[in-house]
């Protein structure tokens, strides 16, 4: 097997739609993170496949939107 050359050729790929969701993350003391990425573009690598013979693809996504949410006794008191 050829080791992945994150440098190799690439080709754009047609975004059908996009299900719009966030990834959550629940931190100790209460703190939830919510991430979105937004992405611009799908990228598939030429002649680069993983282990099981999957092709691979590069995400061009521009800003994420965060949105953070902690407990009251997180937030720091105001001067």
């Amino acid at each position: 097997m050829t080791e992945f050359n994150p440098e190799g050729k690439t080709v754009e790929v047609r975004i059908d739609y996009i299900v719009d969701r966030s990834i959550e993350i629940h931190l100790d003391g209460g703190a939830v993170i919510q991430l979105k990425p937004t992405v611009q573009k799908v990228e598939q690598y030429i002649d680069q496949w993983d282990p099981e013979g999957n092709p691979i693809f590069r995400i061009v996504h521009g800003p994420n939107i965060i949105n953070v949410s902690v407990p009251f006794e997180m937030k720091k008191k105001p001067n």
